[in-house]
């Protein structure tokens, strides 16, 4: 048993080697030189914040699809206030615009009696075209240079670490931790307890509006701009964090789930860059991720079934 366990422990860690291994004999020029995998870790600390976020929900088996455009607007916000207080508006901009679209979404998520997921694309809709008119016509809004702080390595990866850090620690160790699982595990059987359920569901998602927002302060100190979204283009952004919470889920019984969550950000951004270097097609790639994304959700599915909350 211990023997198993000690195992299953180990697969994530085996399988980023493995892949490294993979790919490294495939394309030794291309792949695999230190610097372009220092440059996957610091792009892996920027996309683990959302998936951080995306965690607290997709814990409760709420599936959010407005968390993309969220962080868009959060950055859209933080740039105009930056313009007009500095550096200030750039973290007020993104962060309280972050948990606002985030209480926003959970105020109607949770209590309309309808799937969140339906709200949640009604709501993906509305928040696009704000996006839109945000950028008064232009295609992108760009930060001014000197507020990047978070933009040049090695301060980028900061965030992330703070982030991963204080969610392991939520998550283990506090009463929030213990009724996400619990009600992602049986929310009837959780509030007949005497759990309010409305009112945890409600902080998960202002913890996910958090991790947004500061995924939107480090996106947009790393990217330098940051583009509107329409027709629902917004969901794509999401479906690494997605996947990299559901490898979190499907191993959190053996690995705190903040370091399974970065290990799988930190697969799927191996795989994206070693298709790339040995030329696999765009859409040949989204046949990869998709096939990954039904194998995560299954094992994720497995691991909750055998959920215990004590």
């Amino acid at each position: 048993m211990k023997k198993s366990k000690l195992i299953r422990s180990l697969m994530p860690f085996l399988t980023v080697i493995l892949l490294y291994v993979i790919f490294r004999i495939l394309q030794p020029e291309r792949f695999g030189n230190p610097n372009s995998m220092y440059v996957l870790v610091q792009q892996t600390f920027i996309h683990s914040i959302l998936a951080c976020g995306f965690y607290y929900i997709l814990s409760m088996d709420i599936y959010d699809l407005t968390v993309g455009v969220n962080a868009i607007i959060s950055s859209m916000i933080g740039v105009y206030l930056s313009n007009l207080i500095g550096m200030p508006g750039l973290f007020i901009g993104t962060i309280l615009t972050g948990c606002l679209i985030s209480f926003i979404s959970s105020f109607l998520m949770v209590n309309i009696d309808a799937p969140p997921i339906i709200i949640s694309v009604a709501l993906t809709i509305i928040y696009e075209a704000f996006s839109v008119l945000l950028c008064s016509g232009n295609t992108t809004l760009s930060v001014d240079s000197a507020y990047r702080f978070f933009g040049k390595a090695p301060f980028d990866m900061i965030p992330g670490i703070v982030i991963l850090i204080i969610n392991g620690l939520i998550l283990r160790y506090t009463k929030l931790g213990v009724y996400i699982d619990a009600i992602g595990s049986n929310a009837k059987l959780t509030e007949n307890v005497g759990v309010n359920v409305k009112k945890y569901k409600t902080i998960a998602f202002i913890c996910c509006g958090l991790c947004t927002g500061v995924y939107a302060l480090n996106s947009i100190s790393y990217s330098a701009s940051v583009a509107y979204a329409t027709g629902l283009s917004s969901v794509t952004s999401i479906f690494k964090p997605v996947m990299a919470c559901m490898f979190a889920i499907a191993f959190k019984k053996y690995i705190n789930p903040m370091i399974s969550l970065f290990i799988g950000c930190f697969i799927l951004n191996i795989i994206s860059n070693g298709l790339l270097t040995n030329g696999l097609e765009a859409a040949l790639q989204n046949v990869v991720v998709g096939i990954a994304m039904i194998l995560l959700v299954r094992f994720s599915s497995m691991a909750r079934k055998f959920d215990v909350v004590k």
